[in-house]
């Protein structure tokens, strides 16, 4: 068992698609817990996400990127060790119902999975003993400013005021990294 375990850990970290595709559940209104089934053009958002250093996504509403962009950071929490990400959304509930999809994705994860303890776990932050973190904030001038960061995540950016000033101080941040 512990070498059927070993390989798929070994997979999951290798591959986000294949992660999400045996591990990603997601809460349907109507049906409760339910398999995330990931659509073509959710899989080659993910493909872009690991392949790009920067990506910007026009698409229309309820295409479920949001979903995609928070089980992403989960991976990517659990696999990277030193993971620095931020999450800016338009507002602070925003922010927060972001990282609530993390959060539910990565309770759901067997916990050989995981990794080895959890030193925060708030309503605005997750830290890990591998070294990675993810803080969730609304948008300001200053979000992001002075952070070393290695991810940014703008959701719903069309809605967030001062997007320009976040990535001139956030973003020049996550180029240095």
């Amino acid at each position: 068992i512990k070498q059927a375990i070993r390989r798929e850990y070994i997979k999951s970290s290798d591959d986000p698609i294949h992660f999400l595709r045996k591990y990603a559940t997601i809460q349907h209104p109507q049906r409760g817990k339910i398999k995330f089934n990931l659509y073509d053009f959710q899989e080659k958002s993910l493909q872009d996400l690991r392949q790009h250093d920067y990506n910007i996504v026009l698409k229309s509403r309820q295409m479920g990127l949001s979903v995609i962009s928070a089980l992403y950071v989960a991976w990517r929490l659990t696999f990277c060790p030193d993971e620095r990400i931020l999450v800016v959304a338009d507002s602070g509930n925003g922010a927060v119902r972001f990282l609530n999809t993390v959060k539910q994705f990565l309770d759901r994860l067997p916990d050989w999975m995981l990794p080895e303890e959890t030193l925060i776990n708030n309503t605005k932050q997750i830290s890990f003993s591998n070294g990675s973190w993810v803080k969730a904030v609304a948008s300001s001038k200053q979000a992001g400013r002075g952070e070393s960061l290695t991810c940014l995540i703008l959701d719903e950016t069309a809605f967030i005021e001062h997007a320009q000033d976040i990535w001139m101080g956030a973003g020049l941040a996550l180029a240095a990294t």
